[in-house]
C-alpha cells in the first residue's frame, strides 16, 4: 500500500518524467510487478545502478 500512496501523493512529480495516462498504479499493480520479478536480477540490477551512481559522485567530487 505505501508505493501507491507515496505515488498519489507524488504524481505531479512523477508525471514530470513518467506517462500515468490512467494515473498510479495502484497497490495491487505495484506488488504483481514485484512478485514477477526474479530476485536475483532484481539485486544484481540495483547494485549496477548503485555503482553508477556511487561512480558518477565520485567524478563530481
Amino acid at each position: 500500500m505505501a508505493l501507491g500512496t507515496y505515488g498519489k501523493a507524488k504524481q505531479d512529480w512523477l508525471e514530470t518524467f513518467l506517462q500515468l495516462p490512467h494515473g498510479v498504479p495502484s497497490h495491487d499493480t505495484f506488488g504483481q510487478v514485484m512478485s514477477a520479478l526474479e530476485p536475483e536480477e532484481l539485486e544484481r540490477g540495483f547494485l549496477a545502478w548503485i555503482s553508477q551512481l556511487n561512480n558518477h559522485e565520485a567524478m563530481i567530487y
